[in-house]
């Protein structure tokens, strides 16, 4: 054993004095929110920046009231001991010394607040020695000594981790005179370097230790993973080794435990309904910016980006604020939460509850639809309406069964809502069951705020129900409520009443209020033709317009429809903007894709579709799935809503995709990696197969199925032959008529032979094909072109559709175990790729994989709140 790589008992004794050091003299957590500038200062691990970007995107997110802007003026190389190796960087320069330019810096920024991040390089990856550390401490000192003297605050954060692993046999043992490459013990030095930075805090010093924490997590995630890796190479943080830097400033900063306990930015990214866009925008700003303030305060390392001018970076780092800006700001009183990945606000107004819920990014004129009763029951027609920039109202007042009271409350939430926070003048109203009386009742009173009814089993009489005077049973104790609420003085009085919904029509056909009821013609407790029927048969005499949606055979339960989408339809129709059929965009213009997490580990080749009136998943099985007991390549269908898997079929095909037609499920899949077979089924069970390409010609991966006009047109990604694939991967394609005879479309109908660009989803929509393919571009991106004839195509100015983000990590499945969370945590993230998507609930639903591009991918899913006309048409603007 070498003496110079201390022994694991040496290791532990040294984490527990790590650990008591932090526990006896840890400082309280301190405000920040009050800061001005923050200035954080290190080597290249703070130029590289992603624990700066976490830390930010949290203090906006949680302290949403704070203006501090946050500066980074990392210098690969710095240190702050001044020492520099023979020959670091080939004999180019040597390692810049952070005092040569720190006057400047503090000169410059002018900061309350420093974080100060050295140690890595200071050793100069040589053994430990007396005099390097104390060039070390000296520096140190120094630079708290200059902050201070500014007024400002400086926090010292120790290194981390240096991990010899990575680097095989490129380090060297201790007893030489040179160090040309690294000293294999060196992450000791690093352990003593910490070791004195935390005893400063006896001094009044201001430390956070992010050394201990990250060796012992490295330690303990070797345990059950001896290849695990923090750095690639060694010194250098991956995007975990960086978050767990931002964990433990954030634990100093006083972040709540589900943050400081977690191992990877999950609970960040969860714990604000925006926090994904946030990071997104924070990155852009801080990774524009960086460059910028090193050029403008000055340094001395060759090689550095000079950014653009400070003064022009300034003016886009404004603009990227402003769309930050709206993300954090409570637009609400009261309290936020999360209602299906959308804000939440609770408040009073007129003294009674009330929730609204905001859309991501909300249309022109700020339409909203108002529930009269049973918010959240059936919330599919909510949420597509959400995605499509409506918000979504509630007020409570049970019990009140829409009497003159209610609507008094009404029109106290109906002025809040108006005049204070600007919404549309005329609301989509909701009326389920009972909430029919409340919607009604409101509407007659006030028919020029109206812009659409949607009833779903409404009551329209109150004399049908709670009164049970004709078919159904009705409500003893609710009849009781109508007495008391409407303030009658007898059962003959209230029956005798005018002013149910099905007597008081008129006000609201003037107005030319469009209705639309779904109900059950089979309803036991709110009888159809006693509320629906006398409610459409009058409104038509009067000139109204009423669509009827009956649901054959159905009692009063269930409510809404199993797919949502004409609901959604009508009241986009009725209640939105001349901007509604666009779909929704961000801020950059693009289609809005929201990416929900990962649903589950190792698969690819993933098609959402809808067959027998239920979302399905279509998945190809590897034989290296993670449950595969097959041991071979299958195909098959998953229940999206029940997560059921359906009978196993196609043994030994790969590459599969599905398309729904005419009743009829058509799947076709890869066999040999030679030939594509075709598989179709009208029960899921039994299934039919046919060869459409035949073996010996290509090499063939990805399929992908549309229609035009007459034909169906299979996609398929080829690598052979040259001549038709050029540079792997193509895609080429081939026609039918009855999915039996196929025509291969002529060599130069490709997507492209140039460059690698695999192809992943085909789709024909007015006359135009939309290849969604995979192209090696920062990592691997989905990107999206279109053609009328399959060989001439046309990219989209908005490209790319989907790429590699922290919002891929998510965890969308929560049935995944722990192991199955930890590799979603620890894999590489540098694809986004097999995208598809089906229309369902009035809104797109996307699956896509992310991973290393080797093999390694997880299934993740997305939605798109528009529909796949919509989304199709948004990626080529006129």
């Amino acid at each position: 054993m070498n003496p110079a790589i201390p022994h694991t008992s040496a290791i532990l004794s040294r984490l527990l004095l790590l650990a008591t050091l932090c526990s006896t003299a840890a400082a309280a957590p301190k405000p920040i929110t009050d800061a001005h500038r923050i200035l954080f200062i290190g080597d290249s691990i703070t130029y590289g920046g992603e624990y700066v970007e976490f830390v930010e995107t949290w203090l906006r997110t949680a302290h949403p009231e704070s203006r501090a802007e946050i500066i980074n003026v990392g210098l690969p190389s710095e240190t702050a001991s001044g020492l520099s190796e023979d020959g670091h960087a080939g004999g180019t320069f040597p390692r810049p010394d952070v005092h040569e330019r720190l006057d400047r810096v503090l000169a410059k920024i002018h900061p309350d607040l420093v974080f100060a991040c050295y140690g890595m390089n200071d050793g100069i990856y040589f053994p430990y020695a007396e005099a390097r550390a104390a060039k070390f401490q000296d520096g140190i000192r120094r630079l708290h000594d200059k902050v201070t003297a500014t007024g400002a605050r400086i926090v010292h954060v120790t290194s981390a981790p240096f991990d010899p692993k990575p680097l095989g046999g490129r380090t060297l043992p201790a007893g030489r005179d040179a160090y040309p490459q690294p000293f294999e013990g060196y992450d000791g030095v690093l352990a003593q370097y910490s070791e004195w930075l935390l005893t400063r805090k006896h001094d009044g010093w201001e430390v956070i230790d992010l050394h201990g924490p990250m060796t012992r997590f490295l330690a303990e995630a070797r345990q059950s993973n001896p290849n695990f890796l923090l750095a690639g190479d060694g010194v250098h943080p991956s995007s975990q080794g960086h978050w767990l830097m931002a964990r433990e400033i954030l634990r100093f900063l006083g972040a709540e435990d589900s943050i400081t306990r977690a191992p990877t930015t999950e609970a960040l990214l969860q714990s604000h309904p925006q926090s994904g866009a946030v990071l997104q925008l924070v990155q852009a700003r801080q990774r524009m910016l960086k460059d910028s303030w090193l050029t403008e305060t000055g340094h001395q390392r060759p090689g550095m980006g000079k950014g653009k001018p400070l003064a022009d970076a300034q003016i886009e780092a404004a603009a990227i604020e402003s769309k930050l800006r709206p993300l954090i700001d409570h637009p609400f009183p009261g309290k936020r939460s999360s209602w299906f990945g959308f804000d939440r606000y609770d408040f009073e107004v007129d003294g009674r509850p009330v929730l609204v819920v905001l859309p991501k990014r909300e249309a022109p004129g700020r339409p909203w639809v108002w529930h009269g009763e049973f918010f959240g029951h059936k919330p599919n027609p909510d949420i597509a309406l959400l995605g499509r920039g409506f918000h979504v109202v509630y007020m409570s007042v049970p019990d009140m069964l829409g009497c003159p009271k209610a609507v008094a409350h009404w029109n106290a939430l109906y002025l809040e809502l108006t005049t204070r926070f600007h919404f549309a003048p005329k609301a989509a109203l909701v009326g389920l069951s009972r909430g029919g009386l409340y919607c009604y009742n409101w509407a007659t009173a006030n028919p020029d705020k109206v812009a659409c009814l949607y009833g779903d089993a409404p009551v329209c009489d109150f004399r049908s129900w709670p009164g049970g005077k004709g078919k159904g049973p009705g409500s003893a104790g609710d009849w009781k409520l109508i007495l008391d609420r409407y303030g009658f003085s007898s059962e003959a009085e209230a029956l005798a009443y005018k002013g149910n919904p099905v007597d008081s029509l008129a006000p609201l056909a003037a107005a030319k209020v469009p209705l639309l009821h779904v109900y059950g013609d089979a309803d036991e407790v709110v009888p159809w033709d006693e509320n629906t029927g006398v409610i459409a048969e009058r409104y038509r005499k009067l000139g109204g317009d009423i669509t009827l949606i009956a649901k054959p055979g159905v009692k009063h339960h269930p409510h809404g429809l199993d797919d949502s989408t004409p609901i959604v339809n009508f009241i986009l129709a009725h209640a939105g903007t001349p901007a509604r059929d666009t779909g929704p965009h961000d801020a950059a213009g693009r289609p809005l894709i929201r990416k929900l997490g990962t649903v589950d580990v190792d698969l690819v080749e993933t098609t959402p579709v809808v067959f027998g009136g239920r979302l399905l998943r279509f998945e190809w099985v590897r034989d290296s799935y993670w449950n595969n007991q097959r041991k071979t390549n299958y195909f098959r269908f998953v229940d999206h809503e029940t997560g059921e898997a359906g009978e196993p079929f196609a043994d030994g095909h790969e590459f599969g995709s599905a398309y729904v037609h005419d009743g009829t499920m058509i799947v076709t899949g890869t066999s040999g990696r030679d030939r594509v077979n075709v598989f179709t089924s009208r029960d899921l069970k039994h299934w039919e197969s046919w060869p459409a390409i035949a073996g010996g010609r290509y090499g063939i991966f990805n399929t992908s199925m549309t229609r035009a006009g007459g034909e169906f047109v299979l996609m398929f990604e080829i690598d052979k032959p040259v001549e038709e694939a050029g540079a792997a991967f193509t895609a080429r394609f081939t026609k039918s008529r009855d999915l039996h005879t196929w025509t291969l479309t002529p060599p130069e109908c490709n997507y492209a032979k140039d460059r690698y660009t695999a192809p992943h989803c085909l789709r024909w929509l007015d006359g135009w094909f939309y290849d969604f393919y995979l192209e090696a571009r920062d990592g691997y991106e989905m990107r999206v072109v279109r053609s009328r004839d399959l060989a001439h195509w046309t990219p989209s100015p908005l490209n790319p559709v989907l790429k590699a983000s922290p919002e891929d990590r998510q965890i969308a499945n929560p049935k995944l175990t722990e192991a199955q969370r930890r590799r979603v945590a620890d894999a590489v993230d540098k694809n986004n790729s097999d995208i598809d998507f089906c229309d369902w609930q009035g809104r797109l639903m996307i699956t896509y994989s992310w991973g290393n591009q080797l093999g390694v991918e997880h299934l993740a899913e997305a939605v798109y709140d528009g529909s796949e006309a919509q989304f199709l048409r948004a990626w080529f603007p006129e």
